[in-house]
């Protein structure tokens, strides 16, 4: 509602409140936007190439999540139902 995403810990949905600290708040105008997320690979592929104790590491570290927010005319037309599956791309050699 209104023209403002909140961004939260995934974990706070578990005790769900309707407030956001201000500073994970984003303000847009009005309109329609497509969104596209980018992140590290998913932990069972990091636990793959990673030994035990680089792993262990790697889990301990904050997760950075870039979020790309595009404007667009018109509502995009929906390619899924529900929420979509999230997969990432990367090259194998």
């Amino acid at each position: 509602m209104g023209n403002t995403i909140s961004v939260i810990d995934l974990f706070w949905l578990m005790d769900w409140q309707n407030d956001c600290p201000a500073e994970q708040q984003i303000e847009l105008e009005p309109g329609f936007y497509t969104m596209t997320f980018c992140s590290d690979p998913p932990s069972s592929e990091m636990e793959q190439i990673l030994s035990d104790e680089e792993f262990d590491n790697w889990i301990d570290q904050p997760k950075v999540i870039y979020v790309f927010i595009n404007k667009v005319e018109a509502m995009p037309e929906r390619k899924y139902k529900g929420v979509p599956y999230l997969y990432w791309a990367y090259d194998k050699e």
